[in-house]
């Protein structure tokens, strides 16, 4: 299962997702003005990370359970399964900080 909860986390857009979820049970899912056209910061179209979003990533967390998707309102909510790979995205929030800091001393 630990093969399966890294493959998930290796995408910085469901890591997002996902650590969003440790701090709020549910919200709305949208990359940042995803609808308005332009690029994001890594040059990926905004387009393209919305069709991502809905076809790829939004699917694959609710396929394993992480996640309770409404495609309707793209409301998103933990998932049953959510609970088994909570304290690896806490170790990874935690400990990220940790790294930067190690990094800039």
């Amino acid at each position: 299962m630990l093969d399966e909860y890294l493959r998930i986390l290796a995408d910085a857009h469901r890591r997002t997702i996902l650590t969003s979820l440790l701090e709020d049970n549910s919200h709305s899912v949208s990359p940042d003005g995803a609808d308005s056209g332009g690029e994001l910061e890594d040059g990926e179209s905004r387009e393209q990370a919305r069709i991502e979003l809905r076809h790829v990533h939004l699917p694959k967390l609710e396929e394993s359970g992480l996640i309770e998707w409404n495609r309707e309102s793209g409301a998103v909510a933990r998932g049953p399964e959510f609970e088994e790979i909570e304290p690896l995205l806490e170790l990874l929030a935690n400990g990220y900080d940790q790294f930067l800091q190690s990094r800039l001393n």
